[in-house]
């Protein structure tokens, strides 16, 4: 089959594919305004600084070295309390979001030297900005009579200081999976399917239009051919009056 048939076949259908595109792009932008598709959540951070209280009458550089080593195992115990579900269920007992509810999310950390980084991670930004905020209070918060936070009470007998580095931020949203170049690609797809459907309708259609096809069909050659009537104006004159 020569070039000139495809495109034949193209243009007697020509329709099919701008038609079908137009639905494609049509479709693609209701569903990425109306129906989108989010991946990921939202994240906030917040750092905190963990410190044992010395009280040392002669401080000698070898305390100072003790010290820091102190702090580093008590940063490794203070990562396994954020992340255990005990400390998640009494933050969600404590706090409640603005509809009512206790905040769902999780809790990792991670220590760089003597500070943590504690990521929420929640489907909404309230509870992500919630349970970050929470946690620090809770681990910062010293009650009455208590030299520190009742979380270190089983940690460490140096009665560890909690200090706010920087405060909770959302530092990741939800990401829209669906994007301006997802609506390109798909309108490109309906245009293809268009034209491939001109050729599934060609390939059923029984009609013979050609002198060519005649002679790949009864295997005799063609002498003559009638040419078609020529199509009439719509406005045609009318007879003369005798």
């Amino acid at each position: 089959m020569e070039l000139r048939e495809y495109w034949a076949i193209v243009r007697r259908r020509w329709w099919l594919a701008p038609l079908l595109g137009l639905l494609a792009f049509v479709g693609s932008w209701v569903g990425l305004f109306f129906f989108p598709q989010t991946t990921g959540g939202y994240q906030a951070t917040v750092k905190l600084a963990v410190r044992p209280q010395w009280t040392l009458s002669a401080y000698t550089p070898r305390d100072e070295y003790y010290a820091y080593v102190s702090s580093e195992y008590l940063n490794d115990d203070v990562i396994e309390v954020l992340q255990s579900g005990a400390f998640l269920q009494a933050l969600q007992a404590r706090y409640r979001t603005s509809d009512g509810r206790p905040p769902q999310g999780s809790i990792r950390a991670k220590k760089a030297h003597r500070v943590i980084t504690a990521t929420v991670t929640a489907d909404r930004r309230e509870d992500a900005l919630l349970i970050a905020q929470g946690l620090a209070e809770m681990l910062a918060e010293r009650p009455s009579g208590e030299p520190s936070s009742p979380y270190f009470a089983r940690l460490s007998v140096q009665n560890p200081v909690v200090t706010v580095v920087d405060p909770p931020t959302i530092v990741a949203e939800p990401v829209n999976r669906r994007t301006l170049v997802d609506v390109l690609i798909r309108t490109v797809v309906g245009l293809a399917v268009g034209v491939g459907l001109a050729f599934v309708l060609d390939y059923l259609d029984d009609t013979v239009r050609s002198a060519r096809e005649v002679e790949q069909l009864t295997g005799f050659r063609v002498i003559g051919e009638i040419p078609a009537e020529p199509r009439r104006s719509v406005r045609s004159k009318r007879p003369a009056r005798p």
